[in-house]
């Protein structure tokens, strides 16, 4: 069946984050919450059988645990690439012409460099904003509402790919010195929550409800995927400053919505 898309208005991307987290199956949060607690308890078993390998039946029961680990795997992915594509094939398009060429430069920056340290991919944005007339593309934005939403929900989905791969497997340690999360999609996540919070911060006020969300949300990245509290607390701890100073000035409407 051939859909027609158009750009959504703020009510309907609402809708839509809504409908992400509360749908049968889940296609966002709620399915990789789902398999995640599926995945936590699989690699408890998995490890809980590894350790009595003398056992030829615990044996057997460890390589079902690494078989179904594997299976929550791909099924998270396929439904998480399948949002991106959405996402950047029909929602963004709509929304500004020269949008499509800024999220490949951001998508192939974060892919090259995931192996750097989080400063250096930061800085690395930062440039790329700067001197590729990002910048004057962000400015230009007409609709800075949705667009800050949807590069919120892709470094979401990336974050929720990022964190499943930290639960899967062995996890390791991370601080702002060290590889961006050692994964491409932690990289991928900090590229659009970076991108986002730039668009956020040229057109939105700092109590906008979807600006504190993604703030959030980037927070949590922080410390979650990057280890990183200290990051965490300052991008939290920033966003309520900014909100707190400007809401006397918007009245209790807005004070009501932002919190």
């Amino acid at each position: 069946r051939r859909v027609s898309w158009r750009i959504l208005m703020l009510k309907e991307t609402n809708l839509l984050s809504q409908s992400m987290h509360t749908a049968k199956p889940p296609p966002q949060k709620a399915v990789s919450s789902a398999q995640q607690r599926d995945g936590k308890d699989v690699k408890h078993s998995e490890q809980q059988t590894d350790r009595k390998t003398q056992i030829d039946q615990l044996k057997s029961v460890a390589r079902c645990c690494r078989q179904y680990r594997l299976e929550v795997e791909k099924e998270i992915s396929q439904i998480s690439d399948r949002i991106i594509s959405i996402i950047t094939a029909h929602l963004l398009p709509k929304l500004h012409p020269g949008i499509g060429e800024l999220v490949k430069l951001f998508e192939v920056n974060a892919r090259k460099r995931y192996k750097s340290s989080v400063k250096d991919l930061e800085d690395e944005l930062k440039n790329l904003l700067q001197n590729k007339a990002g910048g004057e593309i962000i400015l230009r934005f007409l609709n800075p509402e949705s667009i800050t939403f949807f590069f919120k929900m892709m470094g979401d989905i990336y974050r929720y790919l990022a964190e499943t791969a930290c639960t899967f497997r062995s996890r390791t340690t991370y601080s702002e010195g060290e590889a961006v999360g050692g994964s491409v999609d932690s990289s991928l996540a900090l590229a659009f929550y970076y991108l986002a919070s730039e668009v956020a911060k040229a057109h939105l006020a700092p109590s906008d409800p979807i600006r504190l969300g993604l703030a959030l949300n980037f927070s949590v990245f922080y410390h979650q995927i990057m280890s990183s509290p200290t990051r965490a607390c300052e991008v939290a701890k920033n966003a309520f400053d900014e909100a707190l100073y400007e809401l006397p000035k918007k009245g209790t409407r807005a004070f009501t919505d932002s919190s």
